[in-house]
């Protein structure tokens, strides 16, 4: 009795470590680029792939960026002059804001997978920092 309480002790801290090991996010090997041209200098860029990115990114903005019902709510979170407005309307005609892109990064996960490219923004609250569409620290 004692030896069968010990095995399944040690089965569910196995199970255990498993289940936390598959909630990880994948590492991302990635760079950060605020130009077609910056990525161009970068040693380790691809030219081709340096165009192919942006425009990949460039055609995801619109659909990704934060949307904004007015322009000054969008200028309090990026800035004067960072705001556009969407190319698109509201279902009532109204006009729609979001950040211009400021970058865009471009990568793979972990194991040569292709991760693609995304938009990047900066925000007033840190200007430092590029920031994903859902706002995470890229």
């Amino acid at each position: 009795m004692k030896r069968r309480s010990s095995i399944s002790v040690g089965l569910m801290m196995s199970v255990s470590l498993i289940a936390l090991s598959a909630c990880e996010e994948p590492r991302v090997d990635a760079s950060v680029y605020e130009s077609v041209e910056q990525c161009k200098r970068d040693p380790l860029g691809n030219p081709d792939q340096c165009e192919s990115n942006f425009k990949e990114a460039k055609a995801q903005h619109a659909a990704v960026a934060p949307k904004y019902a007015t322009k000054e709510d969008c200028v309090a979170d990026f800035g004067a002059e960072k705001c556009e407005k969407a190319p698109y309307q509201t279902s009532t005609g109204g006009s729609v804001f979001m950040p211009l892109m400021a970058g865009y990064m471009m990568g793979s996960l972990l194991g040569g997978r292709r991760m693609g490219a995304q938009p990047l923004y900066r925000s007033t609250s840190s200007p430092g920092t590029f920031r994903t569409a859902d706002n995470k620290s890229a």
